[in-house]
């Protein structure tokens, strides 16, 4: 038994890859000095199937207990706990599994191995008559890694900044190229700012990410993660939050 988020999933074999970079000089005598040690993104890949389940909806019946009274207190006792069977469509479940992937939400899977931060990178099925109804598949998911702003206040006073404000956009020069940022008002979306055909922020640059690559979208939440009250859902970018959306340069 395996879980995506609340989504139940019959797993036949998981992997769970964990890699570090690591890199060295060589030196006069003896074996080479390692210099760094970087983790990469954890990696799960995943062999199941999708089948039609039965779960059950508890539910529970408050103020039918009895009313008692100790010391002066007066207490209800609790309602009696109930639930109802009622069937899980493995279509349904792979629709889900397909959203969560075309958006890009973080998920937490529960399995062999219990992993956070989780974005699921491909999503292969086959659909044998063995698995009426459902799917065999393979998935593969990597680890979601946010970072920080970048940006480092200069120390010396002749490293000033000269910022040109524009609505809800913001310029912010630096050397070579210039930071724009936008603050977010009710109706904005990620993909509105910066994906969309007519996106205001399309055509910006948004360079590698602790060397890593990311679409328009994924980019923004990774750069701004304290501006989405969920990590990484791109539908809680909070109104009000400045975020960098790339650099012209």
């Amino acid at each position: 038994m395996a879980y995506i988020n609340d989504l139940y999933i019959h797993v036949v074999d998981e992997e769970l890859s964990l890699e570090s970079e690591i890199s060295s000089h060589p030196v006069e005598t003896g074996i080479d000095v390692i210099d760094t040690i970087k983790e990469s993104p954890a990696i799960l890949s995943l062999t199941g199937k999708i089948v039609d389940y039965e779960a059950i909806n508890w539910q529970l019946e408050l103020g039918l207990g009895e009313v008692f009274e100790i010391n002066g207190h007066t207490y209800t006792r609790p309602g009696d706990l109930w639930g109802f069977y009622y069937t899980v469509k493995a279509a349904d479940t792979l629709a889900k599994l397909k959203q969560i992937k075309a958006t890009g939400a973080i998920v937490h899977y529960l399995g062999r191995n219990d992993v956070a931060n989780l974005q699921i990178k491909s999503l292969k099925t086959t659909h044998p008559y063995t698995n009426a109804g459902g799917a065999d598949f393979t998935m593969e998911l990597q680890q979601f890694r946010a970072a920080g702003n970048s940006y480092i206040e200069p120390v010396q006073a002749e490293q000033t900044e000269a910022a040109v404000s524009d609505g809800g956009q913001q310029q912010v020069e630096k050397g070579d190229t210039t930071e724009v940022t936008h603050t977010v008002k009710p109706g904005d979306t990620v993909w509105g700012l910066v994906e969309a055909a007519d996106a205001p922020y399309k055509n910006l640059s948004r360079p590698a990410i602790d060397g890593q690559e990311y679409s328009a979208r994924d980019w923004v939440m990774a750069k701004n993660p304290e501006a989405f009250s969920v990590y990484g859902d791109f539908r809680t970018m909070q109104n009000g939050a400045t975020i960098i959306v790339g650099y012209n340069e």
